[in-house]
């Protein structure tokens, strides 16, 4: 793009709009799926009597994968709040079945309700928490950090963002074609961890059964 290099990220202000633009394209890349850059784990401890829980995490997460109490083989079924709610009412104890997600914490994190509610006998057991983060924010002062994502994809990404606002957000056959190469990108940076794996076998029925 002819833009002469900055040492730092405060050097011009095109350079510090840059940086917003990487957070928009890290959050959009976020959005896409869940990467495993960012997967995650947590113990959240049960206690007697207690059917609401917080993470306790220092940073926002972005989505919660499943929650199995230790020994446990299966993890808790996911229901919404008013089937939570009825359950809770039924006042049962015992080793928790089923979860939702109720609120937030102060970090923004989601709360959740078990049920049934943990007893004397589930006092201590661990809940271990499985989670996706939610990438970080960059702001000026971050020039020697390193975002937990495929470099190629975000320069990608922000080459195109870079594209339309240099055209005062008209999207110029130039930037559709970044564009498209950004998105193919990203397909295929998710597709290394979560799809590229292992054969799949498909099974159609026979429309046609009894004749050969």
């Amino acid at each position: 793009m002819h833009i002469n290099t900055v040492s730092a990220t405060t050097d011009t202000k095109l350079a510090t709009v840059m940086v917003q633009f990487l957070n928009e394209v890290i959050a959009d890349i976020s959005d896409f799926g869940d990467w495993q850059e960012f997967y995650n784990e947590t113990v959240v401890t049960a206690v007697s009597g207690q059917s609401e829980y917080e993470l306790g995490l220092t940073s926002p997460i972005k989505s919660i994968l499943e929650i199995a109490v230790s020994g446990q083989i299966a993890p808790l079924y996911f229901t919404d709040v008013r089937d939570m709610n009825r359950l809770i009412r039924v006042n049962t104890t015992g080793v928790p079945r089923w979860f939702s997600l109720v609120g937030t914490d102060s970090q923004e994190n989601p709360k959740f309700r078990v049920s049934p509610v943990p007893g004397s006998s589930e006092d201590g057991e661990g809940m271990r928490v499985y989670y996706y983060d939610k990438p970080r924010l960059f702001t000026t002062s971050d020039d020697a950090q390193i975002p937990d994502l495929p470099a190629n994809l975000l320069i990608q990404g922000l080459y195109a963002k870079a594209l339309l606002f240099e055209n005062g957000g008209e999207p110029t056959a130039e930037f559709q074609a970044e564009m498209q190469l950004y998105e193919r990108l990203k397909q295929q940076a998710l597709n290394r961890y979560v799809y590229d794996t292992g054969t799949d076998m498909f099974i159609t029925p026979d429309p046609y059964p009894g004749l050969k």
